[in-house]
């Protein structure tokens, strides 16, 4: 039976740490291993589900966000086929979540996690 490996986040653009946006806005999402085709991913920042989620390629999405909504950039998280996202921090209060929800706080780390994909035949 096929699975997916798991994506692990690596950035968002527009890149911003601390206050809000708020919508309408598109958020670009990048991640390793979103897959080759569309498999209708689904991603959320800081918890909120996208309004609307858009495969762009095997590494990112686009996450819209409706008028009226204030969001922070924070804690990125892309569902494919049930695979939740690994993710890696970029800077503080970005991107907090890893396996198990916990948070992966140095380089070395995240080369670790990523030496981990790479062993498990993750796609890059």
């Amino acid at each position: 039976m096929f699975s997916y490996s798991r994506p692990f986040v690596y950035d968002v653009i527009p890149f911003r740490v601390g206050s809000p946006l708020e919508g309408p806005f598109n958020v670009t999402i990048k991640a390793w291993g979103l897959g080759y085709f569309d498999s209708h991913p689904e991603a959320q920042l800081n918890g909120q589900k996208c309004a609307k989620t858009i495969w762009v390629d095997n590494s990112s999405v686009i996450c819209t966000i409706p008028d009226h909504v204030r969001l922070s950039l924070a804690n990125p998280e892309i569902k494919v086929a049930g695979q939740r996202s690994m993710c890696g921090i970029l800077a503080p209060g970005v991107c907090t979540v890893s396996v198990g929800h916990s948070s992966i706080s140095s380089p070395a780390r995240i080369r670790e996690e990523i030496r981990a994909i790479k062993a498990r035949g993750g796609d890059w």
